[in-house]
């Protein structure tokens, strides 16, 4: 593989890990649909890092180097953080409208 398809593969495992980290993330989310206390917060951290480690390990196992599982987890992360504070914003914003 030459440096412009190692670059490619790259972006393409980041845009994979973003799409996941957004499932994961919405999948999180309606299953605490009254939003995250501490606690949850706990139990929300075990749920998402055990959903990456099973994706991480089968690229492992399937040969994927680290330099492209890395983005892959780069990405799943920048997912999770933007649905994650998507749904914030918009339980601020409902909150708000209700007030």
């Amino acid at each position: 593989m030459n440096k412009k398809q190692r670059a490619a593969l790259a972006f393409e495992q980041q845009s994979s890990g973003i799409d996941y980290g957004k499932r994961i993330a919405k999948v999180v989310i309606n299953k605490f649909p009254n939003g995250f206390t501490e606690s949850i917060g706990d139990e929300v951290t075990a749920i998402t890092e055990s959903a990456l480690a099973v994706v991480i390990d089968t690229l492992a196992t399937n040969g994927v180097g680290k330099c492209y599982r890395d983005p892959f987890k780069d990405g799943f992360y920048i997912g999770l953080r933007n649905t994650f504070t998507d749904y914030a914003n918009d339980c601020a914003a409902r909150s708000s409208r209700a007030a």
